[in-house]
């Protein structure tokens, strides 16, 4: 009898660690996803200090020509984003692979807005971009260490008009 008991415990503790597995990314996912708005609403309202305690120290963003930006850089040119009230944005998370205290992510920010161009006729913008994160638990909060612009497009009027892919390099 104990063997049959021993069998049913051996069938259904993987279960539950997959089901805990399965929580815990989840709760990843959702912590990660907040840290996302909040890095956008601290972007839009030009909130320095609300951008900063997202930032992991040593924070850099890559674009897609390679040039990089630090923390300190980003900071000081956040009063260069203008303000759009017609803007709309969304951050996606694609994947997430997490090992001990960090997360790399895949995420496509989307973001949509209108502007007039020069004959004064407005048009819709849209801008897509895809790209790799890397964050940190530090002080039991995710920060983000890296983000690596790998894919962005640019549309006008539902008409891509730019479409930029990182190269290949193997790593991030």
């Amino acid at each position: 009898m104990r063997w049959k008991t021993f069998a049913a415990a051996a069938a259904i503790i993987p279960l539950l660690a997959a089901h805990g597995l399965a929580a815990r990314e989840n709760g990843l996912r959702s912590s990660l996803e907040a840290r996302y708005a909040q890095m956008q609403r601290a972007i839009q309202s030009h909130d320095a200090r609300a951008l900063k305690a997202v930032l992991a120290p040593g924070f850099v963003s890559v674009e897609l020509n390679g040039k990089t930006a630090s923390e300190d850089e980003m900071l000081r040119d956040l009063d260069k984003v203008p303000s759009d009230p017609d803007q709309s944005s969304r951050t996606t998370i694609l994947s997430v692979q997490r090992s001990n205290k960090a997360a790399v992510v895949e995420q496509r920010y989307a973001m949509r807005t209108r502007r007039k161009g020069r004959n004064g006729a407005e048009h819709r913008i849209r801008l897509v971009a895809v790209s790799t994160d890397t964050w940190i638990l530090l002080h039991r909060e995710w920060r983000i260490q890296r983000t690596v612009t790998d894919k962005l497009d640019y549309y006008v009027d539902g008409k891509r008009v730019l479409h930029q892919v990182r190269a290949a390099t193997g790593a991030h």
